[in-house]
């Protein structure tokens, strides 16, 4: 009948040993005298020895929480904490809680009944370990994690630690393994039950209605809701409860129960039917009273777990509120730096700067911000460009005609229009959006004269484009160079490559004018297969005109083929310069490039002729190629190796692109 009152993993359980009686001394009376003190313990020596019953005037208004872990503290403070005559204390904290608990069971103590609802670790027994041989039993003792301790008194509890699972009518709070272990279907306790116990037939039509069925609390339905900024707590209301809201009279072993209690009342039930053979009487009573106890038990798992729900629920609506006003303050000093809503992009760095409950303060906002403007600036920057395509369309349409209509007028006149950007990247200058918006209307047409007033500010402002562009060749040139030579690729210096930048006014620039320097594109939309070689204006040039969208320094640009970069000697003997003449390859393409006929070669071969002026270099080094088959061989009974080339430019006009 012990376990009538006191269920074996509460009554025994190690997280809260019964204290042990001492002789009283001659002269001690039983009860603490008023004006009595109490020392807080060993390792709390620093604060002032109290007297009881300003202690308990103290600790009343404590959490439930709060006052386990005081008891455990200090044999003197569990003493006190743990005495009958202080169980108002425990009551008053029960209450004081929003809202207030239900009242405590009567096979439960106040202790007893705070530790099942707010104790987060496993409560139950293993057998002993072989280290550990000498005790009885291990308790499991494992943390969970749950949403029980995020009071506002209570720290915040560990996140890596395992779930826990718990049952009101079982009274069991156990992690995965030990539910696992003590939890169970009840035809599977029933047949690992002692032989004769089961055979008593009479024991298996009565025993699962003397034991509560161990349901699962709500929280271990729903688990621990993350509450996000999307989140309506009032959309929950209607949530419908995941098990039974009445207790049930009758109960099957396809149910699952807790083993040790099953067992323990079916060896009861064993002893009280051999004690009384003659006598049924005392075993109707039995099950009269346990089945009453079951049912009470049932009605207390639904009780305290609804008020444990509406708990959570009430909580979840505070930190909704304050997650709330977090964000519109936010959102508001976002809005007065220019910022709209659909700039809100969920990443984690927005997220996890916003959702929070603390609330926003200068110092915060100060530390935040960088981090925030950092994450909203690309879509920012969308968005804008969005705005203003659409709400500028016809007079975006028509700065495009003009813009590529000044850039093929007067270009060997200006050549620098030969390495402005492409129109996609153009259009995003700041001189360029002013004109566009310079207009009353949207729909106002945009005329020649107007972008003709803005041609040098676009010039200036494009500068930084064309030095970037300009960089990132000159790294590709200097990597592809090191590797050819076998230099180290990381830094190599430019002396290692053969090329001298001493007194040079622009390094870059220099590096970029050697007979070396000649690239090939792959980029999208030109194929892999795509051989011209280039100058890095010629390089600009052909970007401008072939790939409409914006230059990013991770373009697919290599070095041109070896082959042709070293007929550069030879080309510039065949244009009847001399050998040890310095032209740079810049001015090499400006001099054949700006002839107005098409070139010929005294080895009889035609060149073949180009489409646009950035690939007239290229095909005059295809042309002193060795020739790749017999149809492509000159006119001349002479070596291949030893033809000579003179290549001159007649007076036949050549369509300049």
């Amino acid at each position: 009948m012990q376990y009538l009152s006191s269920p074996p993993n509460l009554a025994h359980s190690s997280t809260m040993p019964r204290t042990t009686k001492k002789a009283r001394t001659s002269g001690t009376k039983g009860k603490q005298t008023r004006g009595a003190t109490i020392k807080l313990g060993s390792g709390a020596t620093h604060v002032m020895n109290l007297p009881v019953d300003v202690f308990l005037e103290i600790v009343v208004r404590c959490h439930p929480l709060d006052l386990l872990r005081l008891s455990r503290v200090s044999s003197d403070l569990r003493a006190v904490l743990l005495a009958k005559r202080n169980k108002g204390v425990w009551v008053s904290a029960r209450n004081s809680l929003d809202p207030p608990m239900s009242e405590c069971p009567e096979d439960l103590s106040e202790p007893q009944y705070a530790s099942l609802v707010f104790d987060r670790f496993c409560t139950a027994s293993r057998p002993p370990l072989l280290e550990h041989s000498r005790k009885k039993v291990n308790a499991c003792g494992v943390v969970g994690k749950g949403w029980k301790e995020e009071e506002d008194n209570v720290p915040s509890w560990n996140t890596n630690a395992v779930e826990l699972t718990t049952s009101y009518a079982a009274r069991v709070r156990l992690c995965n393994q030990c539910w696992k272990t003590n939890i169970k279907a009840g035809y599977t306790i029933t047949n690992e039950l002692d032989l004769k116990i089961r055979r008593d037939r009479s024991l298996k039509r009565v025993l699962f209605d003397l034991v509560p069925e161990a349901k699962v609390c709500r929280e271990r339905v729903l688990g621990v809701m993350v509450i996000n900024l999307e989140f309506d707590a009032a959309a929950y209301g209607n949530m419908p409860i995941p098990h039974r809201v009445t207790a049930a009279v009758h109960q099957t072993s396809r149910q699952y129960f807790y083993q040790q209690e099953v067992v323990a009342v079916a060896k009861e039930y064993c002893s009280i039917v051999e004690s009384s053979r003659d006598d049924s009487k005392a075993v109707d009573e039995f099950i009269e009273r346990r089945k009453a106890h079951m049912l009470k038990r049932q009605e207390f798992h639904f009780v305290i777990d609804q008020w444990d729900y509406d708990r959570y629920r009430a909580r979840a609506e505070v930190k909704l509120k304050a997650l709330r006003a977090r964000k519109a303050a936010i959102e508001k000093r976002l809005e007065e730096l220019g910022y709209e809503s659909p700039d809100w992009l969920r990443t984690p760095e927005f997220e996890t700067e916003v959702n929070r409950t603390e609330p926003l303060t200068e110092v915060a906002w100060d530390k935040m911000q960088p981090k925030l403007l950092a994450a909203l600036a690309p879509r920012r920057a969308l968005r804008e460009a969005t705005e203003f395509r659409e709400k500028y369309h016809l007079r975006s349409s028509q700065l495009k005609t003009h813009y590529f209509a000044f850039l093929a007028s007067s270009r060997s006149k200006h050549p620098w229009k030969r390495t402005l950007p492409h129109f996609v990247e153009a259009s995003k200058l700041p001189c360029v959006r002013a004109l566009v918006k310079a207009a009353p209307t949207p729909d106002t047409p945009l005329l020649p004269e107007h972008f003709a007033a803005i041609a040098d500010t676009l010039r200036d402002e494009a500068q930084p484009y064309l030095q970037k562009a300009r960089a990132d060749v000159a790294r590709i040139f200097r990597l592809a160079r090191a590797g050819e030579l076998g230099v180290p690729w990381d830094s190599p210096a430019d002396a290692a490559l053969g090329v001298d930048l001493s007194g040079a006014a622009d390094p870059e620039m220099a590096l970029l004018d050697v007979h070396d320097a000649l690239f090939r594109c792959s980029s999208f939309p030109c194929s892999d297969y795509a051989r011209t070689a280039m100058t890095v204006s010629g390089l600009l040039e052909h970007w401008q005109k072939g790939h409409p969208y914006e230059w990013n320094g991770a373009q697919r640009i290599w070095l041109a083929d070896r082959e042709k970069r070293e007929r550069v000697p030879r080309l510039i003997e065949a244009l009847g310069l001399p050998k040890d003449t310095t032209i740079s390859i810049s001015a090499l393409e400006d001099k054949v490039a700006d002839r107005t006929g098409s070139p010929t070669c005294s080895c009889g071969k035609a060149i073949e002729p180009a489409k646009n002026r950035y690939e007239v270099l290229d095909r005059l080094l295809c042309h002193l190629l060795p020739p790749q088959s017999a149809s492509d061989a000159p006119d001349t009974s002479q070596d291949a190796t030893t033809v000579k080339h003179l290549i001159t430019f007649g007076p036949t006009t050549r369509v300049d692109a």
